[in-house]
Parts: C-alpha cells; structure tokens; sequence
C-alpha cells in the first residue's frame, strides 16, 4: 500500500510537470464520496447492516448465558460452599472465553463480509472512473486526498456517481 501511495505520488509529481509544457486535462474523484452516496455503495451498506445484525444474533444466547450463570452465582455467591463456589466461577470463567471467542469470530467475519462488499463496489467504480474520465477527455484522475493542489483540476465526483447509479440500478 505505501508503495502505491509513492509510486501514485511520482506520477502525480510527473503529470503536473509535464502539464507545464502540455496542458493535460487532471481530474479529482471523491472516492470516499462515491461509495457513501452511490446505489450500490448504499446497498452494501445495508447489506453489511444486515450481516452485523445476523452476526449479534448468534452471539447474544452466548452472552444471554453468561449473564444467567453470573447472576445465579452472585444470589447464591453468600450460601454455597467453597468448592462451589470454585465450579461456579470456572463455569462464568469458561462462558466468558466462549463469548470473547465468538465476539473475535464475529468481528473477522464482519471484517471479511465487509472486504467483500466494497472490493466488488470499488471494482465496479474503477471501471465506471475509466469510462467517465474517457468521456470527459481526462488525462489523469486522482484521488481527491492525494492532490494537495493542481491548476484547472475538475472534479468527477458528481459524474462518476450518477453514472455509477445507472449502470448499478440497470443491473437490477
């Protein structure tokens, strides 16, 4: 990644020079902008949401149970027996694991869901980036956070997305 973000650097160092001698046409996209705002970037919202929501579901009998074991030891913490004492507190300690376990489970699976749900809207929008920048004689795009400043840049962001929607709610 951080070799990305240098070799991306070069190049834009290169363009701007280079567009001193030659005007080159050097466009700006909000990327974070477009996978908040377009249809699809919506729906994979939604639809991590909804993950999420599956995801708390399976754990919340876990924790459900854990709560019960712990509140039946402390009402009954005063009159048991060391030994029970000692049994209860390995069960609490035992279902506490079980609920930390799922929880780190639940959490890299909500991570990988998440992964997969934006490779699939960032791939779509490169494509679509491509095809508007094409479309509107750009000869270079960058990332709105990596230009710092550059003369007569123009923003694509507002294109990109409204052509993003119709290609994404065309697939419908």
């Amino acid at each position: 990644m951080k070799k990305f973000f240098i070799v991306l650097t070069v190049f834009a160092m290169t363009m701007i020079a280079t567009s001193a001698m030659a005007q080159a046409k050097i466009a700006i996209i909000d990327m974070e902008r477009c996978v908040m705002t377009s249809d699809a970037g919506k729906k994979a919202s939604e639809d991590m949401r909804a993950y999420e929501v599956t995801l708390n579901e399976k754990i919340q009998p876990l924790r459900d149970e854990y709560t019960k074991l712990e509140n039946d030891y402390r009402a009954q913490e005063k009159v048991l027996a060391d030994a029970a004492k000692q049994t209860k507190i390995e069960a609490l300690q035992k279902k506490a694991v079980e609920v930390e376990t799922a929880m780190r489970t639940a959490t890299a699976d909500a991570q990988k869901k998440n992964d997969e749900l934006l490779s699939s809207v960032f791939k779509d929008l490169n494509g679509v980036i491509a095809t508007v920048a094409k479309a509107s004689k750009c000869d270079a795009v960058f990332h709105k956070q990596m230009l710092a400043y550059g003369p007569d840049v123009t923003d694509i962001t507002d294109d990109v997305i409204a052509a993003y929607n119709k290609q994404f709610n065309a697939k419908k």
